[in-house]
C-alpha cells in the first residue's frame, strides 16, 4: 500500500475503524472490494476500506495517488518505479497484501506454438511462480 510523499505530518499506518481515503482498483462486483486483506507472521486481517475513488483503470488510480488523494493497494511491479523515484512511500512495509493467482490456460492435446511459449516464459519471468502443471 502506498501514498504520495508529502511534507510534514505522519500518516496513520492503520486505523481500527478502517483505512480512509482508499483508492481501490475494482473489477467485477464493486461490493467485493470493501475490504483489503493483509498478512504478517502467518496471521491475516481484513481491513474495511472506503474512499473517494474506485476504478478499473490503473493509470487513473496511480495518478490520483500521486496527486495525494489517498492510498492505493497495488501490484509491486506496477508501483516499483514510482517507489524507487520517491514519488510514493510504502505505508505498511511489514505487511503483505492479498495475492491473486494467475493462470495461463491452453487447449489440451495441442503442442504450444513458439509464440505461446514466449508468452509463458515472459509471464513467469515478470510475475514469478511455479512452472505449469500438466493436466
Amino acid at each position: 500500500m502506498c501514498r504520495a510523499r508529502l511534507s510534514g505530518g505522519a500518516w496513520p499506518a492503520r486505523a481500527r475503524g478502517g483505512l480512509h481515503a482508499c483508492l481501490a482498483y475494482v473489477y467485477g462486483q464493486p461490493s467485493a472490494f470493501r475490504h483489503w486483506q493483509f498478512s504478517r507472521d502467518g496471521k491475516s486481517e481484513e481491513i474495511p476500506v472506503s474512499g473517494p475513488f474506485r476504478s478499473n483503470d490503473w493509470p487513473a488510480l496511480l495518478g490520483a495517488t500521486l496527486a495525494g488523494h489517498g492510498v492505493v493497494l497495488g501490484p509491486e511491479h506496477l508501483l516499483a518505479e514510482v517507489l524507487k523515484a520517491g514519488q510514493l512511500v510504502q505505508v505498511l512495509p511489514d505487511y503483505a497484501g492479498q495475492t491473486r493467482p494467475l493462470h495461463l490456460l491452453s487447449l489440451a492435446g495441442r503442442a504450444p506454438t513458439a509464440k505461446l511459449r514466449s508468452v509463458i516464459k515472459a509471464t513467469v519471468a515478470e510475475f514469478g511462480g511455479l512452472p505449469a502443471r500438466e493436466a
